[in-house]
């Protein structure tokens, strides 16, 4: 064989020397093209991106005409930064193509492609490239390209990341495991099908597919995403709220299709968020629920057209403390600072030095002057985006919400006020905004033994005319005790709030009348220093009572919504006083009114906090019930209702201010009943005292729940020991005096204590008391 070989190379020598010659100028043609393509596409690069550019290896297949470029790394500006690198890129076209109009290339691959997007205070690491690719779209039109049509198969991308970055948050994300792969239409070659998946960095798939027909413009896109958690975005609202941590996960499926050469679009699908909360300061829960259930029938923005199927939340809470400086969700900033559309010139105006706006940053906190701006920016921009859209028709089908809590705590006055709605629901079986007179209905248990429940009509958006009548059924009014001491210097010890109130609302003016009934009133004492001294209250709610023993007041507010004046609590402190004024003015009222003592109106001994003695307000109720004992059949039960974690939060807390106040008039002798007074008047969310709590914790910021902090300073098991003292003294000097006034002995059981269940019991915040319950008969 090789001496045949020999012979044929022999025979046909000059041939083959042509062929062996043409094959190795060809291998060196192309070994040279890998050297010098190298060299210009690092030029052309650095040149047109004024980046540095590395790239390992060029290379183009002599078979197959594919070019692949191996390692690319384009560096930031600083040179050293790697800002886009890719492990290969490979596009192969087809030969004969290369030489015609028409440029087709079969596939277009790209391999290990990582991004990194880093942005700081006024700028992104990729405003170079913009304007970069900008430029050469202006100066390179059309017109230079060679080809008319260019025609690419099939695009794969592979195991691509893309990393995000804020230097001025502190925050970042990312997308892991990109796939994509975009395949011309086999039957139509202007259509192409995409499909492909990616990972979040934090947690949570990605997939999507699709089609897009590039002569249309006619595209229809799907996306489905899987247990997204949404923690990363925590740095980006805490510069706003006062959130330290932000959870929850997102589950959706969307269908996307439209044009993009027209305004025609439209989105229909699913959204689920789950496991939701925002946590505050001091492990307090800003907001939270269990289930966000979004879905959309279709959204056709540009037309203006939104039909929403049903959205239903699960579980949704919120809690929010008031405090004369602010409160504990937003941070303070200026409102016409966050909507102007020129930041830099308002700030200036304001404030020579844009920092001063924060000059006590830590301490008054503001929103940093840089994070409003950022603020800023996205409000103008997604107001811009919201102005490309039309509004014309909003269709609801379903609106539930279920098991809703809010917890409304007001430490602006002296002393707090409270207010919680729980097992909260709202209901609207449809909605359409182009029509009147849809209702939406509300239920909720307030404050614990209250109910709150109403309508709200949406009369006509148009207007804005909506019409609320809701009503508050047996609400304790010492929930309210602090707003009376704010506003007329005397709490409310006692007495049951029912409400009645017709609303009308038109283009944000309010038209309210509320009809109140308050039952088994009873006035606290005067506050030490009250201002109002001329005012007897006592006197006043006596003559206001009618003959059923309740008071009546009908309410009117008028007003702008939202206007100081049409605040509902300040006008009732305000109508309130107003009347006790009017009626003590009119004494002769007072013959008409005499004093009934009712036994039967006899129903409960309550006792301050912490109290274990008989007072003598205890002693004339205690006395009443003596002479009731000595009735034949006649059996007293008295109910003793206490809640001993609330006790104790109160204990406490007393305690600790009684360190501060010490601290501060630089004393350690034994208490006068002066001192205790004052010590009892400082208000929990006092600065100074709030402030001498977070420093002896070592906690930062206000503290919005100093009671819990005092009990775990000074030991729970001592604490709890002395309140179950408390309870035991109370009892036993309770059931000593009515043994001593009535002359019946304990053993003959006439008289005797029970307790509330246990739920009721966890419920109860109120003063200890004992309810007192009749027994007559054998």
């Amino acid at each position: 064989m090789n001496v045949n070989l020999i012979a044929f190379l022999k025979k046909y020598r000059t041939p083959a020397k042509i062929v062996i010659l043409l094959s190795i100028v060809y291998v060196l043609s192309f070994l040279l093209i890998d050297f010098y393509g190298k060299k210009f596409i690092i030029k052309t690069v650095k040149e047109q991106t004024s980046r540095k550019v590395d790239i390992s290896s060029f290379h183009v297949n002599p078979f197959t005409t594919a070019c692949s470029i191996n390692d690319m790394v384009i560096y930031e500006e600083d040179e050293k930064t790697p800002f886009l690198s890719i492990k290969n890129l490979t596009i192969d076209a087809l030969f004969f193509s290369l030489f015609s109009d028409d440029l087709h290339i079969s596939e277009i691959s790209i391999n290990g492609l990582n991004v990194k997007i880093i942005q700081g205070t006024n700028e992104i690491n990729i405003d170079d490239l913009r304007e970069s690719a900008e430029r050469i779209l202006t100066e390179n039109g059309s017109e230079k390209i060679k080809y008319k049509n260019i025609r690419v198969d099939n695009l794969v991308f592979k195991e691509g990341k893309i990393e995000y970055r804020n230097t001025l948050f502190n925050g970042q994300a990312g997308i892991l495991d990109i796939n994509l792969n975009v395949k011309n239409n086999p039957y139509d070659v202007n259509e192409y099908l995409l499909s492909g998946n990616c990972q979040s960095v934090t947690g949570g798939d990605i997939e999507f597919s699709g089609v897009f027909n590039q002569s249309t413009g006619v595209y229809n896109n799907k996306f489905i995403v899987s247990e997204f958690k949404i923690g990363f975005l925590t740095p980006f609202i805490d510069k706003a709220l006062y959130a330290k941590e932000l959870n929850g996960r997102m589950d959706f499926k969307i269908s996307l299709g439209g044009n993009i050469d027209s305004l025609v679009s439209e989105a229909s699908g699913v959204f689920h968020l789950y496991d939701f909360s925002i946590e505050g300061e001091n492990d307090i829960e800003l907001t939270a629920f269990d289930e966000i259930e979004l879905e959309v029938d279709t959204i056709s923005a540009y037309q203006g057209q939104y039909h929403i199927s049903k959205i239903k939340i699960n579980k949704p809470s919120m809690g929010i403390y008031r405090v004369r400086s602010g409160n504990n969700i937003i941070r303070k900033f200026s409102m016409d600072m966050l909507t102007t559309s020129n930041f830099d010139s308002l700030i200036t105006l304001k404030h020579p030095d844009p920092d001063s706006l924060i000059i006590h940053y830590d301490k008054l906190d503001y929103i940093h002057s840089a994070y409003l701006k950022y603020y800023n920016n996205l409000y103008i921009n997604i107001n811009d985006v919201i102005k490309q859209f039309s509004f014309k028709e909003l269709r609801l089908d379903s609106f539930n919400v279920d098991k809703g809590r809010l917890e409304y705590n007001d430490y602006s006055s002296d002393e707090p006020f409270h207010l919680l709605l729980a097992e909260g629901m709202a209901k609207m079986d449809s909605f359409n905004s182009n029509k009147d007179d849809s209702h939406l209905f509300f239920d909720a248990q307030m404050n614990y033994s209250g109910q709150l429940s109403g309508t709200v009509v949406f009369k006509s958006l148009k207007d804005r005319r909506f019409y609320v009548s809701h009503k508050i059924k047996d609400i304790k009014i010492v929930d309210f005790s602090p707003f009376t001491e704010f506003y007329i210097d005397q709490p409310f010890w006692d007495g049951v709030i029912n409400l009645q109130a017709e609303t009308e609302i038109e283009n944000d003016y309010m038209n309210s009348i509320n009809e109140v009934v308050i039952s088994h009133l009873e006035v606290g004492e005067k506050i030490h220093g009250a201002k109002n001294k001329k005012i007897p209250s006592k006197f006043a709610v006596g003559l206001m009572k009618d003959v059923k023993g309740e008071v009546r007041l009908s309410i009117p507010i008028k007003g702008k919504v939202g206007h100081p004046e049409t605040d509902f609590i300040p006008n009732v402190g305000k109508v309130v006083k107003d009347l006790i004024v009017k009626t003590a003015a009119t004494p002769v009222k007072l013959i008409s009114k005499p004093f009934k003592n009712n036994l039967n109106n006899l129903h409960e001994i309550k006792f301050n906090y912490l109290d274990s003695v008989i007072s003598a307000k205890q002693k004339k109720e205690l006395n009443a019930i003596s002479k009731l004992l000595k009735k034949d059949g006649v059996k007293i039960q008295l109910i003793h209702i206490y809640n001993k974690d609330w006790e104790a939060r109160q204990y406490a807390l007393f305690q600790l201010k009684n360190l501060y106040y010490k601290q501060r008039i630089n004393s350690e002798s034994d208490l006068t009943l002066i001192d205790t007074l004052k010590i009892v008047s400082i208000g929990k969310m006092d600065p100074d005292f709030n402030k001498f709590v977070s420093d002896l914790m070592q906690l930062d910021g206000i503290i919005y729940n100093p009671e819990e902090v005092a009990l775990n300073y000074l030991g729970k098991e001592k604490i709890y020991s002395i309140v179950n003292s408390l309870k035991d003294a109370r009892e036993i000097n309770t059931m000593n005096y009515l043994a001593m006034k009535s002359g019946i002995g304990k053993k003959e059981s006439r008289y005797f204590i029970t307790y509330q269940d246990e739920k009721e019991t966890k419920k109860y915040q109120d003063r200890p008391s004992f309810k007192v319950v009749i027994h007559t008969g054998k």
